[in-house]
């Protein structure tokens, strides 16, 4: 299933029991310029890079998705 995640939605996993795992990759829209895109692709990471500071203040123990990531890593350390 691919879709539009641009647009408002909502999703959910009517599984408790079970892990839903989402692949999200970026597709830029054909009409950007490669200088658009590079401007965009920084303000993206910009953005993750303070999402990330805002959730390990937050601590290991806290239900956000760089909290998940990191409590998984001590998991399987090996695989880190």
């Amino acid at each position: 299933v691919i879709f539009d995640d641009s647009f408002n939605h909502e999703a959910w996993n009517d599984h408790a029991d079970r892990a839903r795992i989402v692949l999200i990759f970026d597709v830029w829209h054909p009409d950007l310029s490669q200088r658009e895109v590079k401007l965009l692709g920084f303000l993206q990471a910009a953005a993750m890079r303070r999402d990330k500071k805002l959730c390990d203040a937050q601590g290991i123990d806290a239900d956000n998705f760089y909290a998940i990531i990191d409590r998984g890593r001590k998991v399987r350390p090996d695989d880190a």
